[in-house]
């Protein structure tokens, strides 16, 4: 999947992301929009790692009969850097 998207200079950084599937591959038809914010790091927090937190949206159809997804669905994410 290619992203591309916005972030905005705020505190928190809020972000928006486009995800599109890659042209000859499974997830060709794939398309998902993102909206997040870079959640806070505690001031006494120990081995803290960078999250990414919001809403994402299946933008398009995908799939076929009985796997066919349709567009509209919506659902929470996190994704976490991993440990360096």
């Amino acid at each position: 999947m290619d992203l591309t998207g916005k972030a905005s200079a705020a505190d928190p950084l809020r972000f928006q992301l486009t995800g599109k599937g890659r042209p000859a591959t499974p997830i060709a038809d794939f398309h998902y929009e993102y909206d997040g914010t870079v959640l806070r790091r505690w001031e006494a927090g120990l081995g803290q790692r960078t999250t990414l937190a919001g809403t994402v949206l299946r933008a398009a159809d995908h799939g076929s009969g009985a796997s066919l997804a349709r567009a509209g669905q919506t659902a929470s994410f996190l994704a976490v850097r991993r440990a360096a």
